[in-house]
């Protein structure tokens, strides 16, 4: 009995601590709030971090309570204090996730913002966003409307982001190519060779029965940006910054998805052959300084096995040494080099053969175009008749011939004549 005693007296006190942890939170929460309404620029940002801090740390409860006060700084008229707004809702996300629909409103305009700044702090936070998005969807045993609103327009703020890829500004373009990384290798599928991250999500973590987040559809999207990212990256008109930061991308792409390895070392090889001629000499020898770190990140992939001839060529062009290029390469045993030779030789016949099918289809295709044709010179088109439009037609005659004849027939000399005819 005495320890039963004890015991709830201990619960008692803690609960009376916290209880007045959060009180103390809350006044100075409300001290901050009320110091805002005269601070400047400078002084609001340090109040929204401090409120910040006292909230996420603080009990939930306080996080609802004062939400809606925080979000209201999204709409003020300094940059500075709208980018601390984009930040804080990224820790709002973090913190807890199924707060997005009271956040995410907000965090689409801010996007749309016209300060490039505001616009590059929310994409640098929406990949985080996104990623935890998905997964607490997938996690809920019913979707609420409420929730489905939130992931439609998060999926907007995805959208818009993509769109982003062709800004005027150098530094949206950059996080915005940062941040669909992110989506490609979310929604694809890792294999073997995938390189392992810690809380890795992808594809296969999509329930089937999700019917706001279709797999076919996620991975249909995640092949589109992967293409549009192989596009910009051999545009000739892209920036140093853009390129490297596009080359980085591509690369951390095939090595989660060795499946896209092929293309990747495709796209890095053209490159290599025909760089940008926008290009300064100084650029230039960035972009090749970095091309030959990347080569010699991807040469160390096992799913790199069957390039590591023509990458070794090309690193060779880039002044790599024969030690250097030797390092990198992964050593496999005589097993393991049969395996992966094998496979290569099954990918690059499933290759031909899946070209052989595209050019026959291509093929059947035009020959069916081309006979559709002929048969449709061969055989003359019957006309259609509109039997409406004809008997309207015949019925205006006829009221055109009565008017006439009830016009002429009042004139005697005019039946005369009809009669003597």
């Amino acid at each position: 009995m005495d320890n039963f005693l004890l015991r709830s007296s201990s619960f008692e006190a803690a609960s009376l601590f916290t209880n007045e942890k959060i009180a103390s939170a809350r006044g100075k929460i409300v001290e901050a709030l009320n110091e805002s309404l005269t601070a400047g620029s400078a002084q609001k940002c340090e109040i929204i971090a401090k409120v910040q801090e006292l909230i996420l740390h603080s009990d939930t409860d306080l996080l609802l309570e004062f939400l809606e006060n925080i979000l209201a700084f999204g709409h003020d008229t300094n940059q500075d204090v709208r980018k601390t707004v984009a930040g804080f809702i990224e820790e709002v996300c973090k913190m807890n996730i199924s707060l997005l629909p009271k956040v995410v409103n907000i965090l689409f305009g801010l996007l749309r913002d016209a300060a490039p700044s505001v616009a590059k702090r929310v994409i640098q936070g929406c990949g985080a966003i996104y990623k935890q998005a998905l997964q607490w969807i997938c996690g809920l045993s019913d979707i609420t409307e409420e929730v489905e609103q939130a992931w439609n327009t998060l999926c907007l703020v995805k959208a818009s982001i993509l769109d982003m890829i062709d800004n005027d500004n150098d530094g949206i373009r950059t996080n915005a190519i940062k941040f669909l990384e992110g989506v490609v290798i979310l929604q694809t599928h890792p294999d073997e060779d995938s390189m392992k991250r810690e809380n890795d999500f992808s594809l296969e973590n999509v329930p089937l029965t999700l019917k706001i987040a279709r797999r076919r559809k996620l991975e249909d999207e995640a092949v589109n940006i992967f293409d549009l990212l192989l596009q910009f990256h051999a545009a000739s008109h892209i920036s140093s910054v853009n390129l490297i930061a596009c080359t980085g991308t591509l690369c951390i792409i095939a090595k989660m998805r060795p499946s896209m390895m092929n293309q990747v070392v495709e796209a890095l090889k053209n490159l290599h052959s025909n760089l940008p001629p926008t290009l300064t000499n100084s650029q230039v020898s960035s972009v090749r300084k970095n091309l030959k770190m990347q080569f010699l990140n991807l040469i160390k992939h096992p799913a790199c096995y069957e390039h590591q001839t023509a990458i070794a060529q090309v690193l060779q062009d880039l002044g790599a040494s024969n030690s250097e290029i030797g390092r990198a390469i992964p050593k496999l045993d005589k097993r393991e080099q049969q395996r992966r030779a094998k496979r290569a030789l099954e990918n690059s016949m499933s290759s031909q053969l899946a070209a052989k099918k595209a050019k026959l289809s291509e093929h059947m295709r035009r020959e069916k175009e081309r006979s559709a044709a002929a048969a449709a010179v061969a055989t003359p088109r019957q006309m259609e008749i509109d039997y409406d439009e004809l008997n309207e037609q015949k019925a205006r005659s006829n009221r055109l011939n009565e008017q006439f004849l009830t016009d002429h027939l009042q004139k005697l000399e005019v039946v005369t004549q009809l009669v003597l005819n």
